[in-house]
């Protein structure tokens, strides 16, 4: 089983996995600008390929041109909701390094795609097959690239740690050190258990709940670890002895019946200190009764 653990946190696919790879108009429509990208370098590497010795210079200096046009659409774009006060003057930097860095990116995965596309079509259908193969390699080609740069530049500039495992028993580690146990300790049910990480769960859903502070991706680490740890002491657990199964039922138990007999002292406690304290009510209000009668006769004293 292949599972990706994330660190400071934030889990993440392939480049394309987020889209639909059966609707190649959703695809594109969700990545605009090396879309554009893609389809002018295709194009231009069909018209040119007669002159062979220009096409890559020609492709390049194309591209470059088109992506400097989407960069300053999409500044456009930022300053904007800047200016509608949707995001701060420190998210446009951002997006303007970043998509700086992706459309440039675009440029040379969509000439390397479009040369591929182009020839493939070529050997399929010359003529119209060269055309389709070209625009789509260069479309996709920039697409890929240029989602696969964006999320490494995500992954660089928020200071995420992707770490990918492959073991069972890693990600069982990964997760036991994320709730702060020890991976040695998997087998003590003492230290280890559903009482132990739903008790560290609690502890830390206080400060990566979206609602709290936190992000969503890192709630989603923390649900995550959460339950391949559930899934993994559930699988220890019935594979116990039947021995230690009713030691721990034993335990449970006695547990139980401490925390009844607790409840019992407590309840006691309380009883003691209500009736004292209605003892103490009874005092104070017949002291003020007295004092009132005596007050009563003395008014009637000095009436007569």
């Amino acid at each position: 089983m292949s599972i990706l653990a994330v660190e400071n946190y934030r889990s993440k696919a392939g480049p394309l996995a987020n889209l639909s790879p059966s609707n190649p108009f959703r695809i594109a429509a969700r990545n605009p600008a090396p879309s554009a990208v893609g389809a002018v370098i295709g194009t231009q590497i069909f018209n040119n390929s007669a002159a062979a010795s220009n096409v890559l210079n020609s492709t390049i200096q194309v591209g470059g041109y088109t992506a400097a046009i989407a960069t300053t659409v999409q500044l456009c774009s930022d300053s904007y909701k800047w200016f509608q006060g949707q995001i701060n003057g420190r998210e446009v930097g951002r997006r303007v390094v970043r998509n700086v860095t992706v459309n440039s990116t675009a440029v040379v995965g969509g000439a390397g795609g479009s040369a591929v596309g182009g020839a493939i079509g070529t050997v399929v259908f010359p003529g119209t097959g060269t055309v389709v193969g070209s625009v789509l390699g260069g479309v996709f080609g920039s697409i890929s690239f240029g989602t696969l740069v964006n999320e490494k530049f995500e992954d660089w500039w928020r200071g995420y740690h992707i770490t990918y495992v492959k073991d069972d028993n890693e990600v069982v580690n990964v997760s036991l050190q994320y709730f702060g146990f020890s991976p040695n300790d998997v087998n003590d049910t003492d230290i280890v258990n559903m009482d132990s990480i739903t008790q560290r769960y609690k502890e830390y859903a206080k400060i990566f709940h979206p609602d709290k502070g936190g992000t969503k991706e890192e709630w989603l680490t923390l649900v995550n670890h959460f339950a391949i740890l559930s899934d993994a002491i559930k699988k220890r657990d019935k594979n116990l002895p039947e021995s230690h199964k009713a030691s721990e039922t034993s335990k449970l138990k006695k547990q139980i019946q401490e925390e009844r007999n607790q409840y019992a002292k407590d309840k006691m406690e309380l009883t003691q200190q209500l009736n004292y304290l209605k003892q103490q009510n009874m005092v104070l209000t017949s002291h003020n009764n007295v004092n009132m009668n005596s007050q009563a006769s003395d008014l009637e004293e000095i009436a007569l």
